[in-house]
């Protein structure tokens, strides 16, 4: 599937992976990953399905950090695991006021 990040399709992949078909970008103890240079983002589905969610709202927050210009943030991992575990608690607030 493609998804639209500020403009760019990037290509957003599950996929299950094993030694053969390991993409090099995946960290051999990483789950997911982000190329800004492919326009990738690849999530392995080995979790359930709010952890599967929260590891694609991270990458994907990358993917907008990049794209945004902020080149900085995109490689900050802190940040942008605080905002993937935050976003949709943020978004409900955001929800019953309105805005």
């Amino acid at each position: 599937m493609t998804v639209n990040i500020l403009g760019t399709e990037y290509e957003l992949a599950f996929i299950e992976v094993n030694k053969s078909n390991r993409p090099e970008e995946l960290d051999s103890d990483a789950d997911a990953f982000m190329s800004p240079h492919e326009k990738k983002i690849v999530v392995t589905p080995y979790f359930s399905a709010p952890e599967r969610q929260r590891l694609t709202r991270h990458e994907l927050i990358h993917a907008f950090f990049y794209e945004s210009g902020n080149v900085d943030w995109y490689t900050n991992e802190p940040l942008v695991e605080w905002i993937s575990v935050q976003f949709p608690k943020m978004l409900e607030v955001f929800k019953q006021i309105g805005v």
